[in-house]
């Protein structure tokens, strides 16, 4: 077996999955059952051309469909404008994109247009009813992890990416190079 799982990887929250040759993760879990499920599968991936068809057989055990959440407010929009790199990620991976923000309801339609402007597509905008966003976003994000595959969160507040890490999901600054937006497009590419 080329892979195995570890639960106290510096690379992520939850269980790993790793390459025993390199050490490279090759994806991050909130349990223990999602990580054996992708090492089942990398397993199955060495005897079998044909892999689509186990990961639809995994998606439909429960796995459900890949997402990335993202803030909006200095995450992928800010005073200086409009973060590029990041609009371009969530619009080139292949997952659900999930807009979380500690805006107030009472600002959707003023939200939803600064969205439209920026040029963000997103599936579901979860806006705040009040109290504190952080326990907003990780209330909306647990909520999501019932039904979603959650692959990373984008957030500049630390608080707010530690909310997110409680739960067992990757979160990220919204400041990006290259290198990990290559990453993270071969993790959203693998999970499907």
């Amino acid at each position: 077996m080329p892979w195995h799982i570890e639960d106290d990887s510096a690379y992520c929250q939850g269980f790993a999955v790793v390459k025993d040759s390199n050490g490279e993760v090759e994806g991050c879990h909130r349990t223990r059952a999602q990580a054996e499920a992708q090492l089942a599968a990398l397993n199955i991936s060495e005897d079998k051309d044909d892999l689509d068809d186990e990961v639809e057989d995994m998606a439909r055990a429960g796995t459900g469909p890949a997402a990335i959440i993202t803030d909006i407010d200095d995450t992928v929009v800010s005073r200086s404008g409009r973060n590029t790199e990041l609009i371009q990620l969530l619009a080139q991976a292949e997952a659900r994109i999930i807009v979380i923000t500690g805006r107030l309801n009472t600002r959707r339609a003023e939200t939803e247009d600064l969205l439209d402007r920026i040029g963000l597509e997103y599936d579901e905008l979860i806006m705040s009813t009040g109290g504190d966003p952080n326990t907003h976003k990780r209330d909306a994000a647990e909520s999501l992890l019932s039904r979603l595959t959650i692959l990373a969160a984008y957030d500049d507040n630390p608080d707010a990416r530690a909310a997110y890490q409680s739960l067992g999901i990757e979160a990220r600054p919204p400041q990006s190079n290259r290198a990990l937006v290559e990453q993270i497009l071969a993790k959203v590419r693998r999970e499907r």
